[in-house]
């Protein structure tokens, strides 16, 4: 079974994200103001993507999460050829090229989605706090799956 290890300072930005993120997440769950911050700040994303993409809002941001998967299956499991190779190139150029997009729209978006102070007085209905629940439970189930199986793969390989 391979290791994770700390090799040289290539391996620190990676550190440094995990780190932070981590520090976040217990800050976040730690202090009550903090949690209801960013439950607002969901909230806001929420609408501000039912407001862009209409009923693909749901998942307007996994495409390149998608894309990605795609190429990582096809890697592991088709023979290595120069078509396949140019197949997963392009693959995650596309996820690339929409993800900076997206992530550009939203932002452009949001600048002035707050400034028509419009997030304030949005709400979720029910039906749409249920969809967003049922996404965020696939989202986690496929996460634990992915990981899952890719230890797995590790492992056996």
């Amino acid at each position: 079974m391979k290791v994770i290890f700390f090799r040289d300072l290539s391996d620190l930005p990676v550190i440094i994200v995990v780190l932070y993120v981590s520090l976040r997440g217990l800050y976040i769950a730690f202090s009550p103001s903090a949690y209801d911050a960013e439950e607002r700040e969901q909230r806001k994303t929420k609408l501000l993507y039912r407001k862009l993409f209409g009923r693909f809002a749901y998942v307007a941001s996994d495409v390149p999460i998608a894309l990605v998967l795609l190429a990582a299956l096809l890697a592991m499991f088709c023979p290595q050829s120069d078509a396949l190779i140019a197949v997963l190139i392009t693959l995650l150029a596309l996820a690339s090229i929409y993800a900076i997009c997206f992530g550009w729209y939203v932002l452009s978006n949001k600048r002035t989605y707050i400034e028509d102070n419009a997030s304030e007085n949005g709400e979720l209905s029910i039906e749409e706090e249920r969809t967003w629940k049922k996404v965020r439970l696939v989202h986690s189930t496929i996460l634990v799956l992915l990981i899952a199986l890719g230890g797995l793969y590790l492992y056996f390989r």
